[in-house]
């Protein structure tokens, strides 16, 4: 398989991944809510691209046969990601929430207790 073949099919994996996690939600959201849920996804996969772009350069700096390969992996996973967080971010958009839109308290907590059942969130604290 090829690296551009695994990237779509990391891309694939993440976004059913992440659809699973809002099927798992029993109710349904308003529009409102549901861009608030793409803005953390893409908060999520944006903080997963950075970290995995940091681990790509410090990969080229172990001294190791590997390392190029390395690198290239923590790429591809870079990548991945970072193509979510643009996607997802479009979808917040196309329901009209943006970068200075304001969640009330009530939605806040109900998005994110849906985002927190994401097993990324583990590694994200800004939301």
């Amino acid at each position: 398989m090829d690296e551009e073949q695994i990237y779509r099919n990391l891309t694939e994996e993440y976004k059913i991944l992440d659809q699973s996690i809002l099927d798992s939600y029993p109710g349904k959201l308003s529009d409102n809510q549901l861009g608030y849920f793409y803005q953390g996804l893409a908060l999520l996969h944006m903080n997963n691209a950075k970290q995995f772009y940091l681990d790509a350069n410090s990969a080229t700096t172990l001294d190791s046969p590997l390392a190029e390969e390395l690198s290239d992996a923590f790429g591809i996973q870079a990548g991945a990601h970072h193509v979510l967080a643009k996607i997802y971010r479009e979808e917040s958009k196309k329901l009209g929430i943006t970068n200075d839109s304001r969640i009330n308290e009530k939605e806040s907590e109900l998005v994110k207790a849906i985002l927190t059942q994401h097993p990324m969130w583990k590694f994200n604290d800004e939301f």
